[in-house]
């Protein structure tokens, strides 16, 4: 599994609002399963394939209202 920091990712967050990033995630073609972490404000994923860029990850991330800060 790789992980991602989400800038914005936290305690007060809605669950709806989580459930928004893990659906934009795994929307992704190549994305097979994603996980939170509220605690580490990150998110891991595993894929098949070649892993997807950055530039996808982030344009996923901003579809849900959240911030791709950096690989964890």
């Amino acid at each position: 599994m790789t992980a991602y920091k989400i800038s914005n990712l936290d305690f007060n967050t809605p669950s709806a609002d989580k459930a928004k990033l893990e659906m934009a995630l795994k929307a992704i073609q190549c994305v097979r399963t994603v996980s939170l972490s509220v605690p580490r404000k990150e998110f891991k994923f595993t894929w098949t394939g070649t892993e997807p860029s950055i530039d996808v990850l982030k344009a996923a991330c901003v579809s849900a209202g959240f911030t791709l800060s950096r690989k964890a």
